[in-house]
């Protein structure tokens, strides 16, 4: 069976940005540091994940909003990510937990009214 593949959302130059943005917000550190043993370059990880934001919807300008992401190293981006060690909602930027209800409260409001 053939993985179906994503459309890409933007591009090079706005990738590049939003990762260097999304660090610089967080001090050009991972927030798991002092959690456990970091590991690999700092990578933007999605609060949200892209793949659910473009199936909502979203675009380019939310997809890579500096408030959709916080900076993880490597070996955290991709625990989280395969939930196997989820970064504690106390250790999220609030810029991203702000972003995560605002896109939760938008999904709701575009549910049918009973």
């Amino acid at each position: 069976m053939k993985r179906k593949r994503w459309k890409a959302v933007g591009n090079a130059e706005l990738w590049a940005q939003f990762k260097f943005a999304v660090a610089a917000a967080d001090a050009f550190t991972c927030v798991m540091v002092g959690r456990s043993a970091c590991d690999g370059p700092l990578q933007a990880c999605h609060v949200i994940p892209k793949q659910r934001l473009k199936r909502m919807g979203y675009g380019a300008e939310d997809i890579y909003s500096v408030d959709a992401a916080f900076t993880a190293c490597r070996r955290h981006h991709t625990r989280h990510d395969s939930h196997l060690e989820r970064i504690p909602d106390g250790l999220l930027p609030e810029r991203c937990k702000e972003f995560a209800d605002r896109i939760e409260e938008e999904r709701v409001a575009a549910l049918p009214k009973r």
